[in-house]
């Protein structure tokens, strides 16, 4: 997030992606929810419209699968 912040937006893409593995395979859906929120509003912020409605798509669907408050 902070990479975001900063307008490093290849960056927090990057990191995110890694995160986002990281929590799939520690099976942490609520992480992996967050990351993928997150990686829209990176892709939203680059102009990248279709991958922010891609990766927010999977994070409503990730976290209302596991019935969490942000879902």
């Amino acid at each position: 997030m902070a990479y975001i912040g900063l307008d490093q937006l290849s960056e927090a893409i990057d990191t995110l992606q890694q995160a986002r593995q990281m929590a799939h395979v520690d099976s942490y859906a609520r992480l992996e929810g967050f990351c993928l929120f997150n990686l829209a509003c990176a892709y939203r912020k680059r102009g990248e419209m279709d991958k922010a409605f891609q990766a927010v798509s999977e994070a409503s669907l990730l976290l209302a699968e596991i019935q969490a408050a942000e879902g």
